[in-house]
C-alpha cells in the first residue's frame, strides 16, 4: 500500500526502482543524488523512509557519501 501512495505522490516523475528499493531520488551525476529530506514515522507513507535511504546509500555507495540538507 505504501508504495502505491508514494507513486501517487510522485505522479509522473521517475522513481529509482532497483531490487527492493523504490525511492524518490535522481542521480544528477554518478556521484550526486538529489532527493527530498528523508522521513520518519507516518511521513514514510508518502516520502522516502530514512532507514531505507541509509540502507540504499550503504549498499550502493559504502563509506562514500555525505548528506546535505539544502
Amino acid at each position: 500500500m505504501a508504495t502505491s501512495i508514494k507513486s501517487m505522490v510522485s505522479k509522473n516523475k521517475k522513481r529509482f526502482e532497483e531490487g527492493k528499493f523504490n525511492l524518490d531520488l535522481s542521480y544528477i551525476t554518478d556521484n550526486i543524488i538529489a532527493m527530498g529530506y528523508p522521513a520518519k514515522a507516518i511521513e514514510t507513507l508518502y516520502r522516502n523512509d530514512a532507514k531505507e535511504v541509509l540502507e540504499f546509500l550503504n549498499k550502493r555507495h559504502p563509506q562514500r557519501y555525505k548528506l546535505f540538507n539544502l
